[in-house]
């Protein structure tokens, strides 16, 4: 709407007008990292395929042909952050695509997307956003309802 007034020869306003996103859609196309280690590559593409399972770092490292020391250290030269937070990025990118796309309840969200228990899922989906599930899903239909 403020582009169309712009563009209608309107003056900007003084203040910037603050739009609140409506979360991120996950495509294929953006799942991929530029990764040049092949054994990275593995364990960042297992990791995808199978983070809503109960998967420790050893299954991932087991299963990329790394030991847990050389998939921290090449988590860390590539992708700027260990495997663990990695792990839980996608996780999180999962939980917070389930909660702006429907109802679904928050416990089944968090067991969908790997998390041990709800609990665990509140308290990690607290320290990333600051905010629990249920009041980002809010913010969410807030965001939606607006004009």
């Amino acid at each position: 709407r403020l582009l169309d007034r712009l563009m209608n020869g309107e003056p900007a306003p003084d203040q910037p007008e603050v739009v609140p996103h409506r979360g991120i859609v996950l495509r294929k196309s953006t799942q991929h990292f530029a990764i040049t280690e092949p054994g990275l590559l593995k364990a960042a593409a297992f990791m995808a395929e199978h983070f809503a399972r109960d998967i420790g770092l050893e299954d991932v490292a087991r299963h990329a042909g790394l030991s847990l020391r050389a998939m921290h250290y090449a988590f860390k030269r590539e992708l700027q952050r260990s495997p663990g937070q990695h792990l839980l990025r996608i996780r999180m990118d999962h939980a917070k695509e389930m909660l702006a796309k429907g109802d679904e309840k928050i416990g089944a969200i968090a067991l969908a997307c790997g998390f041990l228990t709800p609990r665990n899922f509140h308290r990690a989906f607290i320290k990333e956003l600051g905010l629990p599930p249920g009041a980002y899903r809010a913010s969410l239909a807030v965001v939606s309802s607006r004009p």
